[in-house]
């Protein structure tokens, strides 16, 4: 009996041995994390605060353990509701506006050993920067899609290797207008249904920053019109191929080589 005694606090010793190393751990990835990790208990009340992304909302790490969150956060009920629906046992995603930032936030239920609700955990990731840069890419491409379709001409935006952006006219002396495309890319694989010469046209349209070049696309009914290309190469490596239509005026050299 003395042995099994002392067999049983061993391993229990070594077993509370092995959970304060991965508590240890575990708080030390969580303390030097750059997201937020966040537990509360099922009362509201932080039991972990931290992460570098506290320092934006003024926060220190640890500082909110032992509050509330519907005093900390009582003037977002946005955040107040996502907390109460993990605590109601929803897996939350959702992004979150505090303080003027725009966070990633993920709430989680975790439950105790009968099974019912005892907090929530949860990371929350700053993404103002990026979202702040998508609005900014997603306003250029706004405003480069109104000039392309005010534009007397064919455009055609190109970045690596591949068909971005095309504008009316093009549609319009292709034949497609009337027709729904599957983006860009797909209007250029119906144009050179060939795949050898689908990639020389991109080759030439990239790599020929200074020459003219003829071009045959496949219009919507089959036929092949008669284009020429200027390429501009942007600074940020993009390249804009700027066609004008110059079937008629092949036509006519056509017809009067066929005269003489």
């Amino acid at each position: 009996r003395m042995s099994h005694v002392a067999s049983v606090a061993l391993e229990r010793a070594q077993r509370e041995r092995v959970l304060r190393q991965n508590e240890k751990k575990f708080r030390m990835v969580v303390e030097n994390a750059q997201p937020v990790t966040f537990m509360i208990d099922r009362d509201g009340t932080f039991l972990i605060s931290e992460g570098e992304d506290l320092e934006p909302l003024g926060l220190e790490p640890g500082e909110v353990v032992g509050k509330s969150v519907y005093d900390v956060y009582a003037n977002n009920p946005g955040l107040i509701e996502a907390v109460q629906r993990a605590l109601d046992g929803e897996y939350v995603d959702e992004k979150v506006k505090v303080e003027g930032l725009i966070f990633d936030v993920w709430y989680s239920p975790f439950h105790d050993d009968e099974g019912a609700v005892a907090g929530v955990i949860g990371m929350a990731t700053d993404i103002t920067e990026r979202r702040q840069a998508q609005k900014e890419l997603r306003e250029q491409k706004e405003v480069l899609q109104t000039l392309f379709d005010n534009v007397p001409g064919m455009i055609a935006l190109i970045e690596d290797g591949e068909l971005q952006m095309i504008n009316e006219h093009l549609k319009e002396v292709l034949g497609w207008s009337e027709e729904a495309l599957d983006g860009p890319t797909d209007l250029l694989e119906r144009c050179y249904p060939d795949p050898e010469e689908r990639q020389r046209v991109l080759s030439v349209i990239e790599e020929a920053p200074d020459e003219w070049t003829d071009e045959q696309p496949k219009t919507k009914e089959g036929n092949r019109v008669d284009t020429t290309w200027k390429n501009v190469h942007l600074p940020d490596g993009r390249t804009l191929g700027i066609g004008v239509d110059i079937s008629e005026r092949k036509a006519r050299e056509r017809e009067l080589r066929d005269s003489n």
